[in-house]
């Protein structure tokens, strides 16, 4: 796990990039999560704004909303662009982290379910 800073106004990947694929979660900020949007038409078989799009809000995010997964575990270009709205520290995990992360609390998961009353004071 590593600690990640990003400050206002920058962001922290676009859309369709394929470097960095980590798995992020907000420890303090809030971040914008946009979206490309074609502007491309056809009328009458004639291409206009080809190659232009606009980028649009999906949803803001603030602490403790995680973020990143589908790349990394797909290991796919982002399907979004992150943006910084405030100031933000975050945590990042790279694919063993994450894997290593993920299958502790699987085995605490099934833990919890076979032995419910183990876990009561």
């Amino acid at each position: 796990m590593k600690y990640v800073y990003v400050p206002k106004g920058e962001y922290l990947f676009k859309e369709d990039d394929s470097e960095n694929l980590l798995f992020y979660g907000i420890i303090k900020g809030e971040i914008i999560i946009k979206k490309k949007k074609s502007l491309e038409e056809k009328i009458n078989g004639i291409v206009y704004n080809e190659g232009l799009f606009v980028e649009i809000e999906l949803m803001k995010a603030s602490d403790g909303y995680c973020f990143g997964e589908s790349s990394l575990i797909y290991k796919t270009p982002r399907t979004a662009s992150v943006y910084a709205n405030t100031d933000l520290h975050l945590f990042s995990l790279d694919q063993n982290a994450f894997n290593t992360s993920f299958h502790v609390n699987i085995i605490f998961i099934i833990f919890i379910v076979l032995f419910p009353t183990s876990c009561r004071s």
